[in-house]
């Protein structure tokens, strides 16, 4: 009787301990699976207003971001001019790896993405989305979003101010390679987009045929600077209505027709006088090789 009472209390305090150990697994895997608590950033510098959370950056990249805006802005600005500069401080929200979409201003400010690590992280595309932020009180007071043609000429000057103003930019779009060599090729090769199609088809065009249009565009512009001057290439990104045809005839006395025409003949020239051009538009379609271009 006292062995089975004693196996009794053996059997009890089992079947008592199989509750307590189930409790203490569960409350050490919940503690091992627990997610670090998320750093949220807000950070200020004398032009833009930095935010982001640890699941997407770290302080050293916010840091690093906040360094190279400050040291581009200044030349943005001197560019552009201080009409059209963006009053308040523009916001930089950061938001992670790009997977699916790129990089672009609203509202609400700059959304920047992460890309590849040779292609810039969060500064391959800085330059150009500054350019964007600078205009936009102006685009806003202007609301050129109903200038459906305005695309071409608001994406341009923001990527041929990017090439101008960072020089260390080798990502998207020319991926460091010589900007006459690889929109000359295009046109050479008959493989460019006619920029009035760039124009009246912004939307459709845009990120199908990205790597022809925004190189393109930021060519076509800086033709109008280098032949017309800054002057004029103000006047024809800053319009106060929509640039067509018959308003940039009106101000510089030259239609988009005859602009497109020139622009063609000279960067064909360009080109031309680059010696192993072809070597470096094969070096680059290589870089480029996801790409499939637009035909039309």
């Amino acid at each position: 009787m006292k062995a089975l009472k004693e196996n009794n209390r053996f059997t009890k305090f089992k079947f008592n301990l199989v509750p307590l150990i189930g409790i203490i697994l569960l409350f050490l895997v919940n503690t091992c699976s627990k997610e670090p608590e998320t750093v949220i950033y807000l950070q200020e510098s004398d032009h833009f207003i930095m935010h982001g959370t640890s699941k997407v950056t770290s302080q050293e990249e916010i840091d690093m971001i906040i360094e190279k805006s400050e040291s581009l802005f200044p030349v943005i600005s001197d560019f552009l001019g201080d009409k059209y500069k963006q009053q308040p401080k523009i916001h930089i929200i950061l938001e992670g790896d790009m997977i699916f979409k790129g990089s672009f201003v609203d509202f609400d400010g700059m959304h920047l993405y992460r890309y590849s690590k040779d292609d810039g992280g969060y500064l391959a595309v800085l330059a150009h989305e500054i350019t964007h932020a600078y205009m936009v009180a102006w685009y806003i007071e202007m609301e050129a979003w109903n200038w459906p043609s305005y695309g071409f000429f608001f994406e341009g000057i923001a990527e041929y101010v990017a090439q101008k103003v960072d020089p260390q930019k080798q990502g998207f779009p020319f991926y460091g390679y010589p900007e006459h060599v690889v929109v000359g090729d295009l046109v050479v090769t008959n493989m460019h987009i006619p920029c009035n199609i760039l124009r009246i088809w912004h939307e459709d065009n845009n990120e199908t045929c990205n790597l022809q249009a925004y190189t393109q565009r930021a060519s076509w512009i800086r033709h109008m600077d280098e032949v017309f001057g800054r002057e004029v290439l103000l006047s024809v990104v800053f319009p106060v209505i929509e640039p067509k045809s018959a308003v940039i005839d009106s101000l510089i006395g030259v239609s988009l027709m005859e602009l497109d025409a020139m622009w063609e003949t000279w960067i064909t020239e360009k080109y031309n006088n680059i010696p192993g051009a072809q070597a470096i538009a094969d070096a680059y379609h290589h870089r480029t090789s996801w790409y499939t271009p637009c035909n039309y």
